[in-house]
């Protein structure tokens, strides 16, 4: 693939980007299908469908005889023409996915280490997704974006992004545009949350719902709200901050809390945020844990009370870096008490289950998914507008 691929992706128009999403969500489909679902005729779309063939985004599949007419040819995207790579980076460690062109994850790969400058981040991020790439038999120069998902909120101007504390030493810096040079794409900036409410939306969400909150439980407490499919950002690109409700000095239902109970027990724990490696140190402290579990659920489950009171949202996912086997036994607690918390008769509970994305970091993943989405939006102005990510000093 050649950069000029990128170039023409960018330049579409809205309905060759539209193709592009249905094709992404519901391939394989037939041209008659698309029809059903963009509402034109048949000639608009085989127009639309052969320029995306001739470009080298789109390829013919099967026939397949349906019941009446001629027989119909599935579509699906050309996975290999495009990627993008989705970024995750705390204190703790840095997650890269690979993300292709239909939209799923083709490799991914941790760094645990605690990246205090953005400098050692950002050679670990280039060289982490050359590899990759190469990995997988593609270049650097077919990365159409990067997303990277940070623990951030964004200023009142809505260009400047705010780290959170424990991520002090990147502050200064502009990620978005050093990124983008020692990558050669656009890179655009999110909230680790959001990117993640992108990846649950994209390749979770086993029962395709299009509207949820996304409670993300890390080292504090973040949200977002997914709306018809869309996430959802707010006039600044913070909502669905729960965080905000609850004092960093308070229980907060989050990992960094959790380490703290630990550690005022007098114990030692786990370096870094690994899944795995604090699935099997927790069941060493079993008392412990359930003695947080208790106390996290009544926590969490006010938060969720409140969103769902101002939303309405018939789906609570809840996901993070928290390890799954909490997340899972919190949804549960959470079930269980939502009677005693609810104040009115009609506030039934809704669906609350823990995300079940499979990867190192779902919000990696998102990062790299949101790139695909935000470029079919905005791919026909020409150009692909990311979100600066200027740190605040």
């Amino acid at each position: 693939m050649t950069v000029a691929l990128k170039d023409i992706l960018t330049s579409l128009g809205p309905n060759h980007h539209l193709v592009i999403q249905l094709l992404r969500r519901l391939a394989p489909i037939s041209r008659a299908e698309l029809c059903d679902h963009m509402n034109v005729t048949q000639a608009a779309v085989s127009m639309l469908v052969r320029d995306l063939i001739k470009w080298g985004y789109v390829l013919e599949g099967d026939r397949r005889q349906g019941r009446r007419g001629p027989p119909q040819i599935d579509l699906k995207l050309n996975a290999d023409s495009l990627f993008s790579i989705g970024i995750h980076a705390d204190l703790h460690g840095i997650y890269l996915s690979l993300v292709d062109f239909s939209g799923k994850m083709r490799a991914e790969v941790q760094f645990q280490n605690r990246f205090e400058t953005f400098e050692a981040a950002k050679q670990t991020i280039t060289h982490g997704a050359r590899d990759l790439l190469e990995k997988c038999g593609h270049s650097i120069n077919e990365l159409v974006g990067a997303g990277l998902a940070i623990p951030t909120t964004f200023s009142a101007d809505g260009i400047g992004i705010s780290l959170a504390e424990d991520m002090h030493y990147w502050r200064g810096s502009d990620v978005a545009k050093d990124l983008s040079t020692m990558l050669g794409c656009p890179v655009m900036v999110e909230n680790d949350a959001s990117a993640a409410s992108v990846g649950e939306l994209t390749m979770g969400n086993p029962d395709g719902k299009d509207s949820f909150f996304y409670v993300y439980l890390s080292g504090g407490i973040g949200g977002a709200i997914v709306i018809n499919g869309q996430l959802f950002r707010g006039e600044r690109g913070n909502a669905g901050e729960i965080g905000s409700l609850r004092k960093r000095t308070q229980f907060r239902p989050s990992f960094d809390d959790l380490v703290f109970e630990i550690e005022k027990a007098g114990l030692s724990h786990p370096e870094g945020r690994d899944n795995d490696i604090w699935e099997s140190f927790l069941e060493t402290i079993p008392e412990l844990r359930n003695r947080w579990i208790e106390r996290a659920a009544q926590e969490l489950t006010l938060l969720i009370h409140a969103t769902y009171a101002i939303l309405d949202l018939p789906t609570i996912y809840v996901g993070g870096t928290l390890p799954f086997s909490l997340r899972s036994q919190l949804c549960e607690k959470v079930r269980q008490i939502w009677p005693e918390k609810k104040q009115t008769a009609n506030s039934e509970c809704p669906m609350i289950q823990p995300s079940l994305l499979k990867t190192r970091s779902s919000a990696a993943y998102g990062a790299g998914a949101l790139v695909l989405h935000r470029v079919a939006q905005e791919g026909n102005t020409g150009h692909i507008k990311f979100q600066s990510g200027k740190i605040s000093a």
